[in-house]
C-alpha cells in the first residue's frame, strides 16, 4: 500500500439474522461485549458487532492479524474516536440502517481516516419550519 490506499470493508447486518449474539460477543473484550449488550435494539448490538468483525476481517487480511488480536487492540479516546494498541494505522468505524464499515488506512500515512455511512430516509419538511422560512420549505419540496 501506499500512503494514499485504504482499505474499506462493508457488511450488511443481514450476515447475522439468524444468529446467535453470545458467541460473537464472547470473540470480544469484555468491555466491548458489555458495552454492546447495553443496546436494547437487536438492530444497533448487530451492527456494532459487526462493525468489529469487519475490522477484524481487514487487519487480517492488511497484517494477518488474528481476530482475537484485532479485536483485543481496539481502543477509543475519550470523545470516541477509535484507534489501534499496538498498530500506527488510523481506523474509522461506522454503522447505519443495514450497514457496518471499517476504514483503515496506511500505518505511514498522516493524520486521521474516517468513513461514515448514514441510512437514506424521507424528512418531513414540516419539521424544519423553525429553520426555513415558507418559501425554503416550498423550495425543498419542489426539489
Amino acid at each position: 500500500m501506499t500512503g494514499a490506499e485504504v482499505l474499506v470493508v462493508a457488511a450488511d447486518i443481514g450476515m447475522l439474522t439468524g444468529r446467535e449474539e453470545e458467541p460473537l460477543l464472547r470473540l470480544m473484550p469484555k468491555a466491548q461485549a458489555e458495552s454492546i449488550r447495553k443496546n436494547r435494539r437487536v438492530e444497533d448490538r448487530c451492527r456494532r458487532i459487526l462493525a468489529r468483525l469487519v475490522l477484524a476481517f481487514g487487519l487480517s487480511v492488511l497484517d494477518g492479524w488474528d481476530m482475537s488480536a484485532g479485536l483485543a487492540a481496539l481502543c477509543s479516546e475519550p470523545g470516541g474516536r477509535p484507534w489501534l494498541d499496538g498498530s500506527p494505522r488510523p481506523i474509522s468505524l461506522s454503522h447505519a440502517g443495514r450497514w457496518a464499515v471499517c476504514a483503515i488506512g496506511h500505518g505511514l500515512a498522516g493524520g486521521g481516516i474516517g468513513v461514515d455511512v448514514e441510512q437514506v430516509r424521507e424528512l418531513v419538511v414540516e419539521d424544519f419550519r423553525v429553520v426555513f422560512t415558507p418559501a425554503e420549505q416550498k423550495a425543498v419540496r419542489n426539489s
